[in-house]
């Protein structure tokens, strides 16, 4: 049986959800390069202990590097020339860095001064965007003032109370690059010993999990004199919490310390290395032995590149962190909201709820799912394979198929991209884009407002039109169903009225045919709201003075309506008789909508759909580079033909040419399985 581009996608990983034992490291009767590889994977990862957090890994740099800057891909567009790979990218076969034991806790301590910093800097864009208005201007500098106290106040707290998480990295040179190591690491060593206090700290030593380092400790209280300076020149309400800073960083240290031992370059940065700089005794008592890396397990035959695990914990943290951000962000802008020149107070609390809309879904995490391990490793088969996991996504309807995805093997097929979206997350992103709408709507009116209508009562009525414009095109996308695809292929027709000049040539070529796809949910809401908001703009382009006449010119006799299937309804876009195969329109059924420039491939998109074929869900994307040469070398004679020499056309063919000579395409998916969110992609090459 032939195996699809799809399916070839999916295969790898559908075998892979049971975790590997630990035993599967050691990969008894291997080759002997993929043995090398375990050997030196194993090697790298056994030093870091059992609680590791995080860690990435980049294996075989030197070789990848070599490979990646020499392959047909980059040649490509480098005028068929390798790239170089600088020396000490070639000197490095393994490196890998990870965070340790408390790297959550530390992650969630700094929640406060993260989202602090976030909204300083969105403060500053606020600020650089208007700055060249006088008035507003103005009271945006002031609440660029107010957050970078916040910032002050929030690194105090973390200062006081707050930690770090404990970084080790690890180094694996090429055995001909040990002596340079080596001699720069002493060069390193000297260098501190003699001048560490320029650095704000003193030399340091020690033997730490049997491994002697050296490096140097950053004191908190030199730091804190230093930085007392900059006191100097800030204004008064920041002086009392940048005070409370410096005095929380008195008590503060970090060691930064480094050590060449058995082969590799060791580095570390934590705040107590007799607690925190941990390296594992062997493998047995490393992440090796836990499950944290099984996903890597039965992808060693492929010898990855790269790979990375975060857990549970810190992934939350993480989330928590991004959520602190969004609120942090809702704060400034309701600050904004409360400073502005509003006409009424009415429209202030309008405008603030506003806010509240586009932010609280992404600050509150109502309804998320439990955070989960993330994970992501990359390897080299037939191109770039990379697979990712993560916390289970609330975006994809789990229960529907890709109506479309068999189109992915269709040879002709240039694009796809498909999607399955749960209705609840389909709602918020639309209340969402309504609130967004509608603080654009509110801080037009700031000041007296931008647009041409004279009085308040005007802009209220405008103001009220648009809303129940957007309510019909609600009422439309709440009658789509979960299903959306956009599809482009190379097989249209180009219309009979173009040129008659050139209407021989244009009758043997084919066009682009691009389609828009849909399922219904309720296809009497999808009429009842397209035909309200038809009454609605034409209410509107009359009131605004166009004319009836020029109305019914803009909006001629489009809608011939002719039936299609289960009772389904044909729109017609077009103002002649155009070919089929070139007729721009929409088709509306009880289970589809498509609109697109091809009245025969929409049916033919209709019957597919009605009838999917395979079990993919959540989302897809293909690109493929044969279909797009496919399309070209068809049309490429008559092109030249009709546009005769052209440098533009000949390198856009010669592009396509040398791309198809490389690269079969880019395929990807994203789908919840098992509990996770994985994302597979490939960029296949030939």
């Amino acid at each position: 049986m032939k195996t699809t581009f799809l399916a070839a996608l999916l295969i790898p990983c559908v075998y892979a959800q049971e975790p590997a034992p630990a035993a599967s490291w050691q990969g008894n009767g291997l080759e002997t390069a993929e043995m090398k590889y375990r050997s030196n994977f194993q090697s790298s990862l056994s030093l870091f202990p059992a609680d590791t957090e995080f860690v990435m890994g980049a294996f075989d740099v030197g070789e990848t590097a070599t490979t990646l800057c020499g392959s047909k891909l980059v040649r490509l567009f480098n005028d068929g020339q390798a790239v170089d790979v600088p020396l000490p990218v070639l000197g490095v076969r393994n490196a890998v860095i990870a965070c340790g034991k408390g790297s959550a806790e530390s992650m969630r301590s700094m929640a406060p001064l993260y989202a602090a910093v976030r909204a300083a800097k969105d403060s500053r864009t606020l600020h650089e965007f208007l700055e060249d208005d006088e008035a507003l201007g103005t009271w945006i500098s002031g609440l660029s003032d107010q957050a970078m106290v916040d910032v002050l106040v929030a690194a105090k707290g973390w200062a006081h109370a707050g930690t770090m998480p404990p970084l080790l990295a690890v180094v694996t040179p090429e055995r001909s690059m040990m002596p340079m190591v080596e001699a720069q690491m002493s060069s390193m060593i000297a260098m501190l010993k003699s001048r560490a206090g320029e650095w704000a700290g003193v030399y340091h030593e020690g033997d730490y999990s049997g491994v002697h380092f050296s490096g140097i400790c950053i004191e908190g209280s030199q730091l804190a004199d230093r930085l007392r300076v900059f006191g100097q020149s800030m204004k008064s309400n920041m002086k009392k919490p940048l005070t409370e800073l410096l005095e929380g960083l008195k008590g503060r240290k970090i060691y930064v310390l480094g050590a060449v031992h058995d082969g590799k370059l060791i580095l570390s940065m934590t705040e107590d290395p007799a607690t925190q700089l941990k390296l594992a005794a062997n493998a047995d008592e490393s992440i090796l032995k836990t499950d944290k890396l099984a996903f890597a397990s039965d992808k060693m035959a492929y010898r990855p590149n790269f790979l990375m695990y975060t857990g549970k914990e810190l992934v939350a943290a993480m989330e928590a962190n991004e959520r602190a951000r969004y609120a942090g962000t809702r704060k400034l802008l309701e600050r904004v909201v409360e400073m502005a020149d509003w006409p009424d107070r009415q429209t202030m609390k309008d405008a603030k709820a506003a806010v509240a809309g586009v932010l609280d879904p992404l600050a509150d995490g109502k309804g998320l799912p439990e955070p989960c391990a993330s994970t992501c490793i990359a390897w080299e088969q037939d191109g770039l394979h990379v697979e990712m996991t993560g916390s289970k996504s609330v975006w994809f309807d789990d229960g529907r198929s890709l109506a479309l995805a068999s189109l992915a093997d269709n040879p002709d097929t240039i694009l796809l991209m498909e999607q399955t979206v749960n209705p609840a997350a389909a709602k918020t992103l639309a209340d969402m884009v309504e609130n967004a709408v509608a603080c654009i709507w509110y801080g037009s009116t700031i000041g007296g407002g931008i647009s041409s209508r004279k009085t308040l009562e005007e802009e209220r009525q405008y103001a009220e039109t648009v809303k129940s414009m957007w309510k019909s095109c609600r009422t439309m996308w709440e009658g789509l169903g979960t299903d959306s695809a956009l599809l482009v292929d190379g097989k249209g027709s180009f219309p009979k009225d173009i040129s008659p000049a050139t209407q021989p040539l244009l009758d043997q070529m084919t066009a682009p045919r691009v389609a828009l796809y849909a399922s219904v949910r309720d296809r009497s809401q999808i009429v009842s709201g397209w035909n309200a908001l038809l009454s609605q703009v034409e209410q509107l382009a009359l009131k605004e003075g166009l004319s009836r006449k020029d109305w019914e010119k803009m909006m001629p006799e489009t809608l011939r309506v002719s039936t299609f299937g289960n009772g389904g309804t044909v729109y017609s876009l077009a103002e002649g008789d155009d070919e089929p195969n070139c007729e721009p329109n929409l088709i509306l059924t009880d289970e589809s909508l498509v609109l697109g420039t091809s009245r025969l491939w929409n049916e033919e998109i209709v019957r597919i759909a009605q009838s999917p074929s395979g079990t993919a869900r959540g989302g897809l994307f293909v690109f493929r580079v044969g279909g797009l040469k496919k399309w070209m070398d068809h049309n490429a004679s008559f092109v030249r033909r009709i546009v005769g020499k052209s440098e533009l056309v000949e390198n856009a063919f010669a592009g396509v040419t040398a791309l198809d000579a490389v690269m079969d395409g880019i395929y990807a998916t994203v789908s919840n399985e098992g509990g996770k969110c994985i994302f597979r992609l490939h960029l296949k090459m030939k």
